[in-house]
């Protein structure tokens, strides 16, 4: 996920460009934010503005994912990643999966690892119809 001063610099270029529309876009993707108050920080920004605003950055990401993988509930695990690093479904799903994965040090038959491949042994097809139900909001 790029720094607020990366976010910044690109807002910035952009607005010189003429490209306010494109300026407003990307950062509202990145901050969640409502459009006015995207529109009025890339206003703030482009005048020259100091800016107060911080990205929320959940801390020890991959601990959470790991938690909440271990609690069975890899959808929202899968959709935290997601929704925090903005990226594509594919590219949660093997983060996640590749996290829980027992790290190559650890001891075999550990509670944690053993846990970890049962929750993996998982009907496939089952799986990616949970996925995309939860995704699209859909309660089949």
């Amino acid at each position: 996920m790029p720094t607020k001063t990366e976010i910044d610099a690109q807002i910035i270029r952009l607005c010189k460009q003429n490209r306010k529309v494109e300026a407003i876009k990307i950062f509202k993707d990145y901050s969640n934010l409502g459009l006015r108050e995207c529109k009025d920080y890339v206003d703030a920004l482009a005048a020259g503005k100091t800016t107060d605003y911080s990205f929320p950055v959940i801390q020890n990401l991959d601990d959470r994912l790991i938690q909440l993988y271990r609690q069975g509930k890899k959808l929202e695990a899968i959709k935290l990643y997601k929704d925090t690093t903005k990226c594509d479904l594919k590219t949660a799903l093997e983060y996640v999966e590749n996290l829980s994965q027992p790290a190559a040090h650890s001891q075999k038959g550990h509670s944690s690892d053993s846990q970890i491949a049962d929750m993996m042994d998982v009907d496939k097809r089952s799986f990616f119809q949970k996925l995309i139900a939860f995704f699209t909001g859909d309660k089949a």
